[in-house]
């Protein structure tokens, strides 16, 4: 059995205790249908689709994210005088404040909170307590920070994608963690066009397709 599948039958049961204890007594047994089992099913894949289409939302972000604020950088780089070129990271912040308040809505309207939302939360924390520690001692390792950066960013991405069944972030993942063996042979600022490349590639060209693939299966629904 696929994990979506036992994510759908747990979130299933608990909708079905709660009619259970909030609706009165009968006499009569309901009888369970062929057409009960079909609306079981489509649950359980609106779910999967569902656990894309809200992922989709933070690979766009941040894709966008990363994907600009490196441009920026080696564009400040190259053709300014400015010295704080690093400063444009600052939009991060944002980043993490719009993520934020998009998960608690997120799980305020599913009201329930799969062992899918856990596991891809927690690859994501681990993540982030990797990217922060690097941060932290890049001066040690020179600044050639951006092919371990995308490493970490590779595995997140890869395994997001094992998790809930997107293979669009499999083969991003994939892509990220070929482009890190060209990072480490070239200089800081080809590092940083093979960062915008990887993460265009990673990120946003499979968020786009997740989300895609959710609103063609929604209006196909509507329109049944």
């Amino acid at each position: 059995m696929s994990i979506n599948f036992w994510r759908g039958a747990n979130h299933l049961s608990l909708i079905t205790y709660h009619s259970y204890k909030n609706k009165p007594m009968e006499k009569e047994k309901h009888t369970f249908t062929e057409k009960d089992g079909f609306n079981i099913i489509f649950e359980m894949i609106n779910i999967a689709r569902g656990n894309a289409a809200d992922s989709s939302f933070y690979f766009l972000l941040w894709g966008w994210i990363v994907v600009l604020c490196t441009l920026s950088e080696l564009l400040l780089k190259e053709f300014t005088a400015f010295s704080y070129p690093h400063s444009v990271w600052l939009a991060v912040i944002p980043g993490v404040i719009i993520s934020a308040v998009h998960g608690y809505k997120s799980s305020e309207k599913k009201g329930v909170k799969t062992h899918i939302d856990k596991i891809t939360m927690f690859i994501w924390i681990a993540f982030l307590a990797n990217y922060l520690i690097l941060i932290v001692y890049m001066t040690k390792l020179n600044y050639q920070i951006v092919p371990l950066i995308l490493m970490l960013s590779a595995s997140a991405t890869f395994l997001s994608g094992i998790t809930i069944k997107e293979k669009s972030l499999i083969y991003g993942g994939l892509l990220i963690w070929i482009s890190v063996f060209f990072a480490f042979h070239v200089s800081p600022n080809i590092q940083n066009l093979i960062s915008i490349f990887a993460i265009s590639c990673g990120y946003l060209l499979p968020g786009y397709i997740s989300r895609n693939k959710y609103k063609k299966a929604t209006t196909n629904k509507k329109d049944e």
